[in-house]
């Protein structure tokens, strides 16, 4: 018993550092359901359209920044509650709703608006070594993240299995991005009743035309810049069946038995890792 208190300090320094899959997940201040943020796959849309249909009097003009940041309308990751709230509910199942996307677009979008446009702070360029002083190519970007630890990466470069791993312990639905309102629709009939009229609501504030096949023949232009990405998000590919070549990119796949896949993949992912390694070595000694 005494040997476990440096450990509890030890786990207490390393969570953080381990677990910064949490700030993704955002819980309906109902409990009814959850949604966990894959960032470049449509997640203002998702968020917006969820909110809508939760609450009637939902005012929609809300700004980007308060949309994102918003702690009104869920339990997220950086407030006190959600600890609380799940320490009362934690033998409830809550439902974990998400959407993935093919990876050839998402990290193309994620390099578009962080990296060559610099939509927001110049951190994501720091973050990966880059100079801020010159023009970052796509397969320079994409140099800096071969060799990464995928749980290194910020979440809008990060694989989607990574993100998704830490949930397993939830009921999680997944759905993809290329048949989004389809799956949308889906979602909130599954959780308000199938009588509800879904309302989904498109907002698309970080759009970078990464899905358009121009775009993504302009930076695709050669089989190395291909391979990379393939070996980059190999998880992702294989987990949500999405195809290898560019021109299919906006194909839906039909993937079966998608989330029991999904999870055999991202544990497989996540367990690489030395640092989730102790980590879940430290949970089971600890029983924390």
């Amino acid at each position: 018993m005494l040997a476990r208190r440096p450990y509890k300090y030890l786990y207490a320094k390393l969570a953080p550092t381990c677990m910064p899959f949490a700030k993704n997940l955002l819980l309906d201040s109902q409990l009814r359901y959850g949604y966990l943020q894959i960032p470049k796959s449509a997640c203002s849309t998702i968020k917006l359209s969820f909110l809508k249909n939760s609450i009637p009097e939902f005012n929609d003009s809300l700004s980007q920044k308060s949309l994102h940041d918003d702690q009104k309308h869920w339990i997220t990751y950086g407030s006190s509650e959600l600890h609380q709230t799940l320490e009362r509910k934690k033998d409830a199942l809550i439902p974990i709703y998400t959407v993935v996307r093919n990876p050839f677009t998402r990290v193309l979008s994620g390099y578009r608006e962080k990296i060559e446009l610099r939509k927001d702070s110049d951190k994501y360029i720091l973050d990966l070594g880059l100079d801020l002083r010159s023009k970052i190519s796509f397969d320079q970007f994409l140099d800096s993240l071969i060799d990464r630890p995928q749980i290194s990466l910020d979440s809008h470069f990060q694989s989607q299995t990574v993100i998704i791993s830490q949930q397993l312990m939830n009921t999680i639905k997944i759905g993809y991005m290329e048949d989004l309102e389809l799956y949308l629709e889906h979602f909130i009939k599954s959780i308000f009743g199938q009588e509800r009229n879904a309302i989904v609501e498109k907002r698309s504030p970080h759009v970078t035309g990464s899905s358009e096949i121009a775009t993504l023949e302009k930076y695709y232009k050669s089989q190395t810049t291909i391979d990379k990405v393939l070996y980059i998000y190999r998880d992702d590919f294989t987990a949500f069946g999405y195809p290898h070549l560019i021109e299919e990119s906006s194909r839906v796949p039909t993937k079966k038995n998608l989330c029991d896949q999904t999870k055999k993949i991202a544990l497989h992912s996540i367990y690489r890792h030395p640092i989730i390694k102790l980590d879940l070595f430290l949970r089971r000694t600890l029983k924390v």
